[in-house]
């Protein structure tokens, strides 16, 4: 049986852990047979310059549509 791909994004503010987002992947990861993917994407408010959280979510999408993302 084939499953459709998933992929928990967790979106963040830096220096914090999304816990309970790697709780949800191992929890799913054998019921969909390795067939899922755990992204953390972080921003941090004072880092302006650095802020590109934008541009990296647009490129993340982008590799999803075009089948070309890389863990």
């Amino acid at each position: 049986m084939l499953t459709t791909p998933l992929a928990i994004i967790s979106i963040h503010l830096e220096g914090m852990v999304d816990t309970l987002s790697y709780i949800v992947y191992h929890h799913l990861h054998p019921w969909l047979r390795g067939n899922i993917v755990h992204i953390n994407i972080d921003f941090n408010l004072t880092d302006v310059p650095h802020n590109d959280f934008g541009v990296r979510l647009d490129r993340m999408l982008e590799s999803f549509e075009t089948g070309k993302f890389q863990e």
